[in-house]
């Protein structure tokens, strides 16, 4: 992950940073915040919420990520308690 970040960084705009990495969303329409929540990934978790908060505002980060919503109107709080992944629940 970390390389893939430092490659965006190096080759992306800010707003392509934002759109191409951090809110691009799968096939369900999960972003890579919602997967990690899913999974139980909480260095994931943690690492894609410092990479937002450098780049995003408190808007875009409200809106992008603690709101985000998939294909199943779900928002990551919403698949970590689904997926009963306490951990991801506590860090998010």
């Amino acid at each position: 992950m970390d390389i893939l970040w430092e490659w965006g960084k190096e080759q992306l705009t800010t707003e392509e940073l934002s759109n191409r990495l951090l809110s691009a969303k799968d096939d369900k329409q999960k972003n890579a915040w919602q997967l990690a929540a899913m999974v139980g990934n909480t260095e994931s978790l943690q690492k894609i919420w410092e990479w937002a908060k450098a780049e995003l505002s408190t808007e875009e980060l409200n809106n992008k990520f603690l709101l985000a919503k998939d294909d199943r109107k779900m928002t990551a709080w919403h698949v970590a308690a689904d997926c009963n992944k306490i951990e991801s629940l506590q860090t998010i």
